[in-house]
């Protein structure tokens, strides 16, 4: 009988270390398949980071736009300036002459008024 217990109990031993390494495995497989996911993650988020060389071509069109905008606005800087500056330059340009045709009617008012009066004949 002491054989047959002792046999007994090493099978359950055998059921009970058969039952462990079948658990060791299917955590093992599950362990395999989350790193199988997190690796197919890893390949997908890499496929779609952006890299230097996607973005020269982003670049090369945004400063093509800010040196168009520049010229634009270099442009109409120039153009506002003139404007502006042309319109006090003739304004002042005005003036003077404005002055000077209004010292010449003196002039000649004064003149008129130094000449005598022609005498009084009754």
């Amino acid at each position: 009988m002491a054989i047959v217990d002792r046999l007994g109990r090493l099978e359950g031993l055998l059921v009970g270390l058969q039952s462990s390494i079948s658990q060791s495995q299917a955590q093992w497989a599950g362990s395999q398949a989350r790193v199988e996911r997190l690796e197919q993650r890893l390949v997908e988020l890499e496929t779609r980071q952006v890299t230097r060389d996607d973005l020269k071509s982003l670049a090369d069109k945004v400063d093509t736009l800010v040196a168009a905008d520049a010229r634009q606005s270099g442009g109409r800087s120039a153009v506002s300036w003139s404007v502006s500056n042309l319109a006090t330059w003739l304004a002042l340009a005005v003036s003077v002459l404005a002055l000077v045709g209004v010292g010449a009617n003196r002039e000649a008012i004064q003149q008129r008024n130094e000449q005598p009066l022609p005498p009084v004949t009754k």
